[in-house]
């Protein structure tokens, strides 16, 4: 069937109101559920009529509602508001497809009813026209579904097409509002256009009233010389500021409203966004008109001198200038016009004054300037120009503006936003040279410097809320970073560890008065540079002990130590910032020196027995030596810090934790190889002693050579060579001792007892070792000739032999008894030189008693003991 097209004329009301054609889904729904499309079911037999459940008024779809969706749809664009229509079409919505559903529902429920009676028929000649009715209702159900379907869609595309109909509408009325407020800004335009004529029609006629090129200049921009003849012509000037201010302010809100024009797109936009770019135009040429009076405000604030370099500034002109910016909400201009009119002219003066002639300042001393490179003394010299400027004009004029603008949601800070990216912006372009290490010492002092800049600036702040503002900004860390301290702490170490290193691998040990002088020369290296010993080489020596009598420590190499972590830590080389990298390299300077000890020490090393006894003592030493001596150096560099610095390294790092770490480093250095070094020495002098009693072995033999000697009465003559090492030991150990200032006897007798009573045992215990190994070969010896003498002749001779030796025995003459004799006098030798004071009074008797074993004599024993007894009368000197 075709979708017919047609106009109805609705006169109700006394109004002809042009409808919409009808939809072909309102015609073709009304058609699908008409009861007269059931008018070609067939009769059943009788001619009677088949009911059908429902009937004709149940049926049909309700046409009022089809007609009012017809009329509603005809008139959405006649009709408002648009908001009541969109409600009216999703009521209108849901009321047709409620009734559809009905009567769709009846209808399927009549037709299974019917399917059901056509079913079961009384004879199978009437199943046939049943089946076609039922077909038929098929067909019709279908096609219903259909047609609601189609009506559905095109209710969809009514309500899309109400909704874009809401939006155009919505549209013309901003459309309409930013006309509005486009008239409205053009007449603030004209207005704004208006004063800012006046104000410099009023400006050109003072300019050209003033008399000579200093009333001209004055006039110019910031940087020429100020006319007081021209300041009352700036003072009306600057009396319309906050009126332009305000204007800017609508401005503003002008371009709000522009900008929310454009994000329409609309074809109906087009003059709008026409006129919008030409009010446009005018705000940005009204706006570059407004800051340059602003410029000229604050320049009729400041009075400069010849050079343009700002020296005075009026506090009430300044806040009306500072509160108008805050007015227009104009701070950000403000604080740019600020930095390029105020801080940027007294920046470059100074950075000009430093390079030219530069001056060091007050906390500086001389000694550190003179020998300073150019780098430090520039910024030093930079630092207290500016210093001087932020006194007197610069802090005082930016806290004028804090707290004048204490009120707005954010506050004018001029010292951050002004001052601060100045100040890092000519120190990174004019002074490059500081931010260069390539010189560890002048970057030391550059960094001490750059610091206190910083720290000007942080102190200037009236408010903990300010400098965190000054510390968070993005140029402090940009700032911080350009210094390169990773860099610098590894030229640094480098350079220390260079000099200790020269000292671990060509100075000696222990130095003798000759070679004092040229041992001080390679400590003198490692030395602080902030130390007050004299630098020449007649000095050297007395430095060198002086560093010996202050430290109590003798090997070179533990000085060396001692003055490179005192170096490391003094105020001359540390940077708070690398704590924790110098408590590493600290650290690594302790593993240095016991890869020394470790190296001297395995398989037999160089250290003689003296060496090892001094590194034993400096080793005792350096548990207090080395942690005071840091914990004071870096003391003393926190009080040289700015108090800022020094109160944030102080919570960091205090002197009395670094003291706890490099005492817990030393204490392990020291439980490593106090020890170690103990037994080196004993075992090393226990060993050259040893070596001496070697003619012992050969006893036997100068007895049977000469058969006819006479028993011994005098100690071996090599027995008397036997101390010797140990006395030498002695010696060299009481010097030291006494140049350390100990003169209690009984502290002297116990050290020397610490040393002598382990070498005296070990020595005594292997003579009697060896001796006992001599009188085992002369018994073996003897029972082998025995064992020989098997004839008869023999047996005589030998029988003669015996008696002989028997003889001899009785007279106590044999062999054995000789060498028996003669190491008894060698031990009671050895034993009487043992209790000597210089060996610190060693009984050996008693020593050889508390651990005697069977293979020792105990005549020896018995003998040594009644030798104790007449202790009293031998002598105690060293002879």
């Amino acid at each position: 069937m075709p979708w017919s097209m047609s106009r109805v004329d609705d006169t109700s009301g006394g109004q002809s109101v042009q409808r919409a054609t009808e939809p072909a889904s309102g015609w073709s729904a009304r058609y699908c559920f008409d009861p007269s499309v059931f008018d070609d079911v067939p009769e059943a037999e009788g001619d009677e009529t088949v009911p059908v459940d429902g009937g004709p008024d149940s049926d049909a779809v309700d046409d009022d509602s089809c007609f009012d969706a017809v009329r509603w749809v005809a008139s959405v664009r006649t009709q408002a508001p648009l908001t009541s229509l969109q409600r009216d079409l999703e009521r209108l919505v849901g009321h047709t497809r409620d009734e559809i559903a009905h009567v769709m529902e009846r209808d399927f429920t009549a037709l299974m009813r019917l399917s059901e009676e056509a079913a079961a028929p009384e004879d199978e000649r009437s199943d046939a026209p049943y089946s076609t009715a039922v077909q038929r209702c098929r067909e019709k159900a279908r096609l219903a579904r259909s047609w609601l379907q189609q009506v559905q869609r095109e209710l969809q595309q009514d309500a899309e097409q109400l909704q874009a109909l809401i939006a155009r509408r919505t549209h013309t009325t901003q459309v309409r509002q930013c006309v509005e407020q486009l008239a409205h800004v053009g007449v603030l335009l004209e207005q704004l256009e208006r004063r800012l004529s006046d104000a410099v029609e009023t400006h050109s006629r003072a300019s050209e009233g003033d008399d000579g090129n200093a009333s001209r200049a004055s006039v110019a921009r910031p940087g020429k010389v100020s006319s007081a003849s021209a300041l009352p012509e700036r003072s009306r000037e600057y009396a319309q500021t906050q009126a332009l201010l305000y204007a800017a302010h609508r401005e503003m809100e002008a371009c709000l409203a522009a900008t929310n024009i454009e994000a329409l797109e609309a074809s109906t936009c087009t003059t709008v966004r026409a006129t919008m770019q030409q009010q446009r135009q005018v705000l940005q040429s009204c706006h570059a008109r407004l800051v340059m009076c602003l410029d000229r405000a604050l320049d009729a604030a400041v009075t400069r001198n010849a050079q343009g370099v700002p020296v005075t500034w009026d506090a009430q002109r300044l806040e009306q200038w500072v509160r108008a910016g805050v007015l227009g909400e104009q701070i950000t201009e403000c604080e740019t016009l600020f930095r390029r009119t105020v801080v940027q002219p007294l920046v470059a003066e100074a950075v000009r004054r430093s390079v030219a002639e530069p001056s060091p300042s007050p906390d500086a001393t001389a000694a550190t300037i003179s020998q300073s490179a150019p780098a430090p003394r520039r910024v030093e010299a930079f630092a207290a120009l500016l210093q001087d400027a932020l006194g007197s004009l610069l802090v005082p004029m930016a806290r004028l503006a804090l707290q004048a603008s204490a009120a707005a949601p954010a506050p004018m800070d001029l010292l951050v936003e002004a001052v601060w990216p100045q100040v890092v912006a000519d120190l990174s372009e004019h002074l490059t040279e500081v931010f260069s290490c390539g010189i560890p010492d002048a970057f030391r002092q550059c960094y001490a410097v750059g610091e206190r800049v910083f720290h000007l600036l942080l102190r200037a702040q009236p408010s903990a809320e300010a400098q965190q503002r000054l510390r968070q900004h993005p140029l402090s860390g940009e700032y911080f970073r350009r210094w390169n301290l990773q860099l610098y702490a590894q030229l640094r170490f480098q350079e220390v560890a260079s000099d200790l290193e020269a000292v671990f691998q060509a100075a000696p040990l222990n130095v003798r008065c000759a070679e004092a002088q040229e041992a001080a020369r390679m400590l003198r290296c490692l030395q602080a540079e902030d130390d007050d010993d004299d630098d020449d080489d007649d000095g050297a020596a007395d430095a060198l002990g002086l560093w010996r009598r202050r430290t109590r420590l003798q090997a070179l190499q533990s000085l060396a130590l001692w003055l490179t972590l005192r170096r490391l830590w003094s105020k001359s080389v540390l940077l708070a910032p690398l704590l924790s990298r110098w408590l590493r390299l600290s650290w690594q300077c302790l593993r240095r020196y016991a890869s020394w000890l470790e190296n001297g020490l395995d398989g037999g090393g160089s250290f003689s027995p003296l060496e090892c006894a001094l590194i034993h003592h400096d080793v005792q030493r350096l548990r207090t030596a080395v942690p005071d001596e840091v914990a004071r150096q870096w003391q003393a560099c926190l009080e040289s810090l700015p108090p800022e610095v020094r109160s944030d390294a102080q919570t960091r790092l205090a002197p009395m934790r670094v003291q706890h770490l490099l005492q817990t480093a030393v204490e392990s250095l020291a439980e490593a190889y106090a020890h170690r070094l103990q037994s080196a020495v004993l075992e090393r002098l226990a060993f050259e002693c040893i070596e001496r009693l070697q003619p012992l072995r050969g006893i036997l033999a100068t007895y049977r050579m000469v058969s006819s000697k006479p028993p011994p009465t005098q100690p071996s003559r090599f027995i008397h060579t036997v101390w010797q090492p140990l006395d030498a030991f002695l010696a060299e150990w009481e010097a030291i001792d006494s140049g350390e200032g100990e003169a209690a006897s009984d502290a002297e007798g116990r050290r020397r007892r610490a040393w002598a009573a382990p070498v005296i045992e070990r020595v005594v215990r292997a003579y009697l070792q060896m001796g006992q190994e001599v009188l085992e070969s002369v018994r073996r010896a003897q029972d082998a000739l025995r064992r020989l003498q098997v004839h008869d002749e023999e047996q005589q001779q030998q029988r003669q032999q015996q008696q002989g030796q028997q003889a001899d025995v009785l007279a106590g003459t044999s062999d054995e008894s000789k060498i028996e004799r003669q190491m008894a006098l060698d031990i009671e030798w050895l034993a009487r030189r043992a209790r000597y004071e210089k060996y610190g009074g060693v009984q050996v008797a008693a020593m050889l008693e508390a651990e005697a074993t069977d293979n020792m004599a105990a005549e020896w024993i018995a003998r040594l003991q009644a030798l104790a007894v007449d202790e009293s009368t031998l002598s105690k000197t060293n002879s």
